[in-house]
């Protein structure tokens, strides 16, 4: 990362600086994304615009080519259960931000 890559907040508390990546898209990729998967696991409980998230995350992730996304049910008990993951594409989650949870 190059120093243009980091933002640093206090979040008011004195004396503590944190330090972390910007986020946003990158100059370059340090992945080939048709040789990865990504997985979008959530934890339940209420979450008002999560289907928005997952939505986009699906959405940008196939817009840099990465083709392999995964939603995996029932938390992080559901990602040694390959029978809780589903296969995100921009088909199936066209409408998911109409519906609810």
């Amino acid at each position: 990362f190059d120093q243009n890559s980091w933002v640093t907040q206090t979040l008011g508390l004195p004396g503590v600086r944190l330090q972390m990546p910007k986020a946003g898209p990158r100059r370059t990729l340090y992945f080939k994304p048709a040789d990865v998967a990504a997985t979008i696991v959530t934890c339940g409980g209420l979450c008002p615009g999560l289907n928005n998230v997952i939505r986009e995350l699906v959405m940008m992730l196939y817009a840099y080519g990465v083709k392999k996304v995964y939603g995996i049910k029932g938390g992080f008990k559901g990602v040694v259960n390959p029978q809780c993951w589903i296969t995100l594409t921009p088909e199936n989650v066209q409408d998911i931000h109409l519906q609810g949870g």
